[in-house]
């Protein structure tokens, strides 16, 4: 009897042995399951957070691009004035408005092939764009040989518009000299210009390619100075001119009383600077010559 009952307990002992073992096993393998599964899902987690964080400098890279066309379709101040949501009309009670345009474009455009045409206006507008920069201008709008100028809006600057617009036109008039026209060497630009200072609006128009847009009378008048001007002179009329003297530092000639056709107004060309450096003298002298071959 003492025999049997101590092999009952070995049986016993030996059962609950091979039980203890068989939760061990499973526990073992159940504990090695989940380190393979948390693995790989932090693997996946990883390679998730990686495409997140991937997808995220693409769309700041995105958001940039945005803010950089905004920016060159529109004025930094239009441009925070629309993240505010601000009315996009503005009125402007002085500005002064400039216009260009490219004597014969088509003429010297006629006999190019596309790349001549696009490694001219390329290099113009890249000289435009340098020479503008220079001044506190905005370059409203470069339509093949034809560009629009303002000054006093939308940053007002009080009447130093008609001054930044004057210098801007004699440093356009100085470059336009040494300009080289790479499929045409031996020829020069032609451009005439015309000046007006008066009220204008701002409006943003276009929603997909928002624009900045100058509605005004002034703009319409600055038009027809450049159209009944001359080549590689700068017409101005009596209202800028008269800024002009209130302002200082610039000279003009008296041109004479030209009908518009709304009126007859007085008109001057806008000689240069009264005191000229020296760079600016050879240039003016350079000016002289070039004016001098078109006569």
């Amino acid at each position: 009897d003492i025999e049997s009952v101590a092999q009952d307990e070995l049986n016993a002992a030996d059962q609950e042995k091979m039980i203890g073992i068989a939760i061990l096993s499973f526990i073992s393998l159940v504990t090695l399951v989940f380190y393979f599964f948390v693995k790989n899902a932090l693997s996946v987690i990883r390679v998730f957070a990686k495409e997140v964080m991937e997808k995220v400098r693409e769309l700041d890279a995105e958001k940039m691009k945005t803010e950089k066309a905004f920016h060159d379709f529109l004025p930094t101040t239009v441009v925070r004035d629309l993240k505010k949501k601000k009315i996009l009309a503005e009125n402007f009670s002085c500005v002064t408005i400039f216009f260009g345009d490219i004597i014969g474009f088509n003429e010297l455009t006629s006999d190019c092939t596309a790349n001549e045409l696009i490694e001219f206006m390329n290099l113009f507008y890249a000289t435009l764009d340098t020479r503008i920069s220079k001044f506190k201008v905005y370059n409203v709008h470069t339509m093949a040989d034809e560009f629009m100028v303002v000054s006093g809006m939308p940053n007002k600057i009080g009447d130093r518009h008609v001054s930044e617009i004057a210098s801007m036109a004699l440093d356009l008039l100085a470059g336009s000299v040494v300009f080289q026209i790479p499929h045409r060497p031996n020829s020069r630009l032609n451009i005439r210009m015309g000046v007006h200072s008066g009220p204008a609006c701002g409006v943003v128009a276009g929603s997909k390619i928002p624009n900045y847009c100058v509605m005004s009378d002034t703009a319409n008048i600055a038009r027809v100075m450049e159209k009944m001007g001359e080549g590689m002179r700068i017409h101005i009329s009596a209202t800028s001119k008269e800024l002009l003297d209130k302002v200082g530092g610039f000279r003009c000639e008296y041109r004479g009383v030209l009908d518009i056709g709304r009126g007859q107004i007085e008109t001057f060309w806008l000689i240069g600077p009264d005191k000229e450096p020296e760079s600016d003298i050879a240039c003016h002298d350079n000016l002289e010559k070039h004016l001098s071959m078109n006569d």
